[in-house]
Formats: structure tokens, C-alpha cells, sequence
């Protein structure tokens, strides 16, 4: 259930950055991962690393500078935008478990995605809640700065 007084654009977006910010650590190792799909893997362990330590201007970072996020199908921030809201918020996750994490990467490299379901009971203005939510997220391949998240689509539902 939403806090009443947390409005429900911003709550379903700062429950996907805590699901993306909080699971390093819960995604399974992929098997026979290597090359590609094993750097966007790390690409994602560092991001969920800086955010689970709350350092938003390193999570920023790992965004591409085209960066958006879209939570359902009308709530959506641009890179500044998402890092701001990210340090804004006190949200503390109590628990979370992830499942189904899977990657791709295209056939010329410059591409790549995530996809998975998590599960983030969380304290967020004294307000508890357990959100459930699958998340898709696309990374682009810079020669420079290696994987960065292009664009992570949020889908979000109460579970209690």
C-alpha cells in the first residue's frame, strides 16, 4: 500500500530506483556469462553498489546522458531529473528478492538489456510498504566509459 501522503508518480519512482539500488548483491551469478554480458553485469553490480551506499552522484554516473526512466506508462525523469529525486528520498529497504534475471547483449556489441522481477519491502517516511515490480533496463556500449544505462521501464504493483 502507498503512503498517503507520498504521491503515487513519486513512490512508484523511487521504488524502482531502490529495486535498482539495493540488489547487487541478490542477482544470481549468470552461468557461462563471459565478454559482453559479463561487463554489463558489472555495469550493473556498480550501479546498485553506489546506490545501496546512497551515493547518487556515482549511480548518476553510470547513466548515459540521454538517460530516462519510465515507471507505468506517464511517469517519466530524465537523468538529472532521476538523481535528483534519488537524493531527495529517505526510502529504506527492509528486504528484497529478486528473480529471473536475464541479459542480452546485440550482435554487434553496442547494445545490451536486463530483465528481472524483484520484490522490495521498504520504510520510506515512516511508512512501510512491499512493492513487486519487473524492471527492463538498456544499456548502450561507449568506447569511453564502457556500459552505461540508456533507459529502465518500471513496472510496479502493490503487493500489500
Amino acid at each position: 500500500m502507498l503512503p498517503a501522503h507520498l504521491p503515487s508518480s513519486r513512490r512508484r519512482l523511487l521504488v524502482g530506483a531502490v529495486a535498482a539500488g539495493t540488489a547487487a548483491a541478490l542477482f544470481p551469478t549468470i552461468a557461462g556469462a563471459t565478454g559482453a554480458a559479463a561487463e554489463v553485469k558489472k555495469a550493473i553490480d556498480g550501479f546498485f553498489e553506489a546506490a545501496r551506499q546512497r551515493d547518487w552522484d556515482a549511480a548518476g554516473k553510470l547513466l548515459s546522458t540521454d538517460f530516462h526512466i519510465w515507471v507505468g506508462v506517464d511517469e517519466a525523469l530524465d537523468r538529472a531529473g532521476y538523481v535528483d529525486q534519488l537524493k531527495q528520498d529517505d526510502l529504506n529497504v527492509v528486504d528484497m528478492g529478486l528473480q529471473d534475471l536475464a541479459i542480452g547483449v546485440s550482435a554487434d556489441g553496442s547494445l545490451a538489456w536486463a530483465r528481472y522481477h524483484a520484490t522490495v519491502d521498504a520504510i520510506s517516511h515512516g511508512q512501510r510498504s512491499v512493492s513487486r515490480t519487473a524492471e527492463t533496463i538498456i544499456f548502450e556500449h561507449q568506447r569511453d566509459r564502457g556500459w552505461l544505462m540508456h533507459h529502465i521501464q518500471v513496472s510496479l504493483n502493490s503487493a500489500g
